[in-house]
């Protein structure tokens, strides 16, 4: 009897694996057809559970659907051109589309649901931030949010390993980190117990360059160590004036 269901379940999977070929999955069960797709559509049931998805065919758009309860999973055969078919009732409320209008696919990253990316144009820190929030009602200079006893940040060390593939190398960007504490003695009032994200997001962790902050200014940059293809971007507190490109991301 359990030989008899075992050999149905390959014979099903066998039928499948021409309709798998064509499409991808998500996590609630959507799928999407891969033939004429003005891009690939994946499905995270919520903002806490991360999806790596992989680039939309011949350099198109990838969108990440965050939705709300997951659907049932099920399996629904894609129609053409990309049209979507849902397994399941699964809750769609927001989505990003990576890399957003006007930026190079070799200047933007789907993190998890997230879609970072780099204005190279140097401006200030609050002029960068506008920039960013040109591109999607929801982007801004890029934030690491994190649990307030979170020491390590897989979603920054994903972001760094793409800083240091891309070409040419840029040594310095403003992030979304700023000291909000009045006072002239920056020393006195902006240790990093002061810092914040720009947006009020919970954080923890942090990755400040030793004998930093320093009382340079009140605005965060992400700095490249070295010019080694293994240097690493850490924090430092610079000028809010001074020029710099913008590391921005959009959220789901």
């Amino acid at each position: 009897m359990a030989g008899d269901i075992f050999r149905n379940q390959i014979k099903q999977t066998k039928l499948l694996l021409p309709w798998l070929a064509a499409c991808s999955f998500s996590s609630n069960g959507t799928a999407t057809g891969l033939g004429d797709d003005p891009g690939t559509t994946f499905v995270s049931p919520s903002p806490s559970t991360p999806i790596n998805p992989t680039p939309g065919s011949a350099g198109r758009p990838t969108t990440v659907v965050v939705g709300g309860v997951a659907g049932a999973a099920g399996l629904a055969a894609a129609g053409t051109g990309g049209t979507v078919a849902e397994g399941g009732q699964g809750g769609m409320s927001n989505h990003v589309t990576c890399p957003p209008v006007g930026i190079s696919p070799t200047d933007a990253w789907l993190i998890g649901t997230r879609c970072f990316f780099v204005l190279t144009a140097p401006l200030p820190h609050v002029d960068a931030n506008l920039e960013c929030q040109k591109l999607g009602s929801s982007s801004h200079l890029a934030t690491f949010p994190s649990d307030v006893q979170a020491t390590q940040s897989p979603e920054y060390s994903a972001v760094v390993e793409k800083l240091r593939g891309r070409s040419p190398i840029i040594n310095r960007f403003w992030f979304g980190y700023e000291c909000t504490a009045s006072g002239t003695d920056l020393l006195a009032a902006c240790p990093r117990t002061a810092w914040r994200w720009i947006n009020d997001e919970p954080f923890g962790f942090s990755a400040w360059y030793f004998n930093q902050p320093n009382a340079e200014g009140r605005c965060g940059s992400m700095l490249r160590l070295g010019t080694d293809p293994f240097a690493l971007y850490e924090w430092t507190d610079r000028d809010c004036g001074e020029l710099n490109p913008a590391l921005c991301v959009i959220d789901p």
